[in-house]
């Protein structure tokens, strides 16, 4: 899976925390102690904190919530691969 490409200045380190969190909340999911529901709760709740409609950081660290999920669902449980990263 392809990591979003924004032009904000921090956007490596954007894109390794959704790897991290993506990778994390995998395992969860991977060894039982995180269900789909809870996980898609857990994201929800975060991505009501982010601001809508805006040009700020927060509508980028909410495409990022989304991407984790993207990344969590698609099982990224394995250990993280830089190539996969674009790193």
């Amino acid at each position: 899976m392809q990591t979003p490409s924004y032009d904000h200045p921090h956007q490596q380190q954007i894109n390794a925390l959704v790897a991290l969190v993506g990778a994390l909340l995998g395992r969860l999911r991977a060894d039982g102690a995180l269900s789909q529901g809870e996980m898609t709760d857990l994201l929800r709740q975060a991505d009501a904190f982010l601001p809508e409609g805006s040009e700020s950081l927060g509508t980028r660290l909410l495409a990022v919530v989304r991407e984790t999920q993207a990344l969590a669902v698609a099982d990224m449980a394995a250990p993280l691969d830089r190539r996969r990263l674009g790193g």
